[in-house]
């Protein structure tokens, strides 16, 4: 039997072989994809958790914002209160001096290198 005669007589085979080798592929392309939209799935889940944990570190940052605004609010209003009891100190120290011969004295005594570095330490 010549190849001719073979195809004339199963020629219904060729069909059935290309239908075949179609769903194999078919089904390949499908389990590929299927896989592709497991791991997709699976780093999507992935990024979820990470943006919970992140959103939750977010927030205590803008919390801990918050708590640190207010404390240098209260530093602030500390320094002006320092500033103005500073402002009168001098002045009353200047009266001191002015009208009192001993406090002037005392005001004059330079201080001692030891006092003066303890003041600037501190």
């Amino acid at each position: 039997m010549t190849a001719l005669a073979l195809l004339k007589k199963f020629w219904y085979v060729i069909p059935l072989v290309g239908l075949l080798i179609t769903v194999l592929v078919m089904r390949n392309d499908l389990t590929d994809k299927t896989a592709k939209l497991d791991a997709a799935n699976t780093r999507v889940t992935d990024v979820t958790t990470a943006n919970k944990g992140l959103s939750t570190a977010l927030d205590q940052v803008k919390a801990a914002r918050v708590d640190n605004d207010a404390i240098a609010n209260a530093v602030a209003a500390k320094i002006g209160t320092n500033t103005v009891r500073e402002t009168v100190t001098h002045t009353t120290i200047e009266k001191a001096a002015a009208n009192d011969p001993a406090v002037r004295t005392l005001v004059d005594t330079p201080l001692p290198d030891s006092v003066r570095s303890a003041l600037r330490a501190h």
